[in-house]
């Protein structure tokens, strides 16, 4: 009985420290591109991408021949199926960031967190928080829901964050590497 709870104990331990924030990161290369280039071409992205990204950009600097653009943005978060989903309506906040340097860049996008729109009382009702690598949520269970409904959401979270994600990583590979941002002496 001692070893069932030991192995139990140390699972659960481990589980928990191989628990990881969802992220999505890559350095890529774009060979013929100045980091000032590079640069450019994610502030013209940040532009084109986001309704207003001047309110976007936290963090927008270029020393050193090294640049970094930070960004806080949001995606509207409606459930895919019915059970509940009026509960769990409303927006994933995350971060993201671009670091250019000669010759390639770095984007991370990182730090989703779920925020229902709902509220009860002074909290936010069925707000699943930090989202991470885990298969199954962690968090609070409330009453009148059971785990396998917070697994369903959470594993649904994580498909839409996906879903946005990807095409947005690709849209901007695809600015970085197009010559409409490169620097022109002569206009």
């Amino acid at each position: 009985m001692k070893k069932l709870i030991l192995i139990i104990t140390f699972s659960l331990v481990l589980g928990k420290l191989f628990c990881q924030d969802l992220i999505y990161t890559e350095v890529v290369e774009v060979s013929g591109k100045t980091s000032k280039e590079l640069y450019n071409c994610a502030q013209t992205w940040f532009a084109e991408t986001y309704n207003d990204g001047k309110s976007v950009i936290q963090v927008d600097k270029f020393e050193d021949e090294k640049g970094t653009i930070i960004g806080k943005a949001l995606l509207k978060y409606d459930q895919g199926f019915l059970s509940a989903s009026g509960t769990t309506r409303g927006v994933i906040n995350y971060l993201i960031k671009i670091e250019t340097k000669e010759g390639k860049y770095k984007y991370e996008i990182y730090q989703f967190y779920h925020e229902a729109n709902r509220t009860v009382g002074n909290a936010s009702e069925n707000s699943f928080g930090k989202i991470t690598t885990n298969l199954e949520y962690e968090g609070e269970i409330r009453a009148f829901y059971n785990q396998g409904w917070y697994n369903r959401v959470w594993n649904d979270i994580k498909s839409q964050i996906s879903e946005y994600i990807e095409p947005l990583i690709s849209e901007l590979k695809e600015k970085m590497k197009s010559d409409a941002c490169k620097e022109k002496s002569d206009w």
